[in-house]
């Protein structure tokens, strides 16, 4: 599998899967490992300064881009799960 230095190379593997390897998609399965996330609480940082706050952004943006793409994967290979049972 290659990572491209995403925080979820959920959508990477797949891709390079069905595409590089030539694996049908419906024998696909998915286990990600250490991909959690702490909620983003805006309460928590109400009195930092920019420094912080820049920081947070950041983190939010990274966290945002690895929620999409579980949620990509998991609606491109849900009909698919589907279909064995899952």
């Amino acid at each position: 599998m290659t990572v491209c230095g995403q925080n979820n190379p959920v959508l990477t593997a797949i891709i390079e899967a069905v595409c590089f390897l030539s694996v049908p998609m419906d024998q696909i399965d998915v286990l990600s490992i250490g991909t959690t996330t702490a909620p983003f609480n805006i309460a928590n940082d109400r009195d930092a300064g920019i420094l912080k706050w820049n920081v947070g952004m950041i983190n939010l943006m990274f966290e945002a881009q690895a929620e999409a793409a579980a949620e990509e994967a998991t609606r491109r290979l849900r009909p698919f799960w589907s279909a064995r049972g899952y």
